[in-house]
């Protein structure tokens, strides 16, 4: 751009990338399991509720009653406390919501899957940050989520906001730990 003769006149503001790839990262996984208190052997769900919570609650119900009841209860959904009721009979770790990098790092770093249910976000952070933190990521077909799980391979991109796509695609990603 400083180059370009058409732009060179131009101010040209760098914006860092927001997230902290040392902070960020999958060694975390381990310690930050510790942190909340989940064994090694379950499969962790990671999930911020707020947008697409009806259709989280219905995926993740799908989900459930798909799996035998002895692996049903090797999972855990890792969440908040400002969490629904979920109709699933499935374990829920919840937490407090994360209000630091420390703290979302951790969150995301202890799952094995997250999902973003949302219909309307352009370019969400928790995508970046979970990513960073090699935890696949499930996302509708919506904004630069989708883009950014396509371009790293970092998880599942489904066509649309919709409970059957994303209860398949955890099952995907359960049959594949």
């Amino acid at each position: 751009a400083q180059r370009s003769p058409k732009t060179r006149a131009l101010p040209i503001v760098h914006i860092a990338n927001p997230i902290d790839s040392e902070l960020f990262h999958p060694t975390r996984r381990e310690n930050s399991r510790q942190y909340f208190g989940i064994t090694p052997d379950e499969f962790v769900i990671a999930w911020l509720p707020g947008k697409g919570d009806k259709t989280f609650d219905k995926a993740i119900h799908l989900f459930a009653s798909r799996l035998e009841a002895p692996l049903r209860e090797q999972c855990t959904i890792l969440t908040t406390e400002q969490t629904p009721r979920l109709s699933a009979e499935i374990r829920t770790n919840i937490v407090n919501p994360p209000s630091t990098e420390v703290d979302r790092a951790n969150f995301w770093a202890a799952a094995d899957a997250g999902i973003s249910t949302t219909e309307a976000d352009n370019f969400p952070n928790v995508v970046l940050e979970a990513l960073a933190c090699e935890t696949p990521m499930i996302v509708p077909q919506v904004g630069g989520a989708a883009e950014a799980v396509i371009h790293t391979h970092g998880g599942i991109v489904v066509q649309k906001a919709d409970a059957e796509d994303f209860a398949n695609a955890l099952l995907n990603l359960y049959m594949t730990k």
